[in-house]
């Protein structure tokens, strides 16, 4: 994926998500899985099964990825970001990620990732 294409779909999601408003975060309520995972614009090799986010309507949230990484706390969706802040690391500081697209069973994430862009697609399993 080229940077006008990374470009126009980041403009294209924002304007989408928000459009959709307060709804938002009720279509963000339940357990997402990975699908797709790229850095710049490269499908990188890794166990997508592996990657999980679920999230709460009480504000919580669980996120676990490769090398056994979890974290979990709370979140906070603020039009087209998406805030969590990991309780279980005291250490931890708040992460932001752009929300590109949101709808009941599809989810992608944008996100820097030492510097490099990384786009997330995720799945809500039926």
């Amino acid at each position: 994926m080229n940077r006008f294409t990374l470009r126009l779909l980041l403009i294209a999601g924002t304007l989408f998500v928000s459009a959709c408003g307060e709804d938002n975060e009720k279509l963000l309520y339940g357990q997402w899985n990975a699908s797709q995972i790229t850095e710049e614009g490269q499908t990188l090799n890794v166990d997508l099964s592996e990657i999980q986010f679920n999230f709460r309507p009480d504000g919580s949230y669980e996120f676990q990825s490769t090398l056994n990484y979890r974290e979990a706390g709370s979140f906070n969706l603020d039009n087209n970001v998406l805030y969590t802040l990991d309780t279980v690391n005291l250490e931890s500081v708040e992460k932001t990620v752009q929300l590109v697209y949101l709808s009941e069973d599809t989810m992608r994430l944008i996100m820097n990732s030492s510097g490099k862009t990384r786009m997330l697609e995720l799945f809500k399993p039926k």
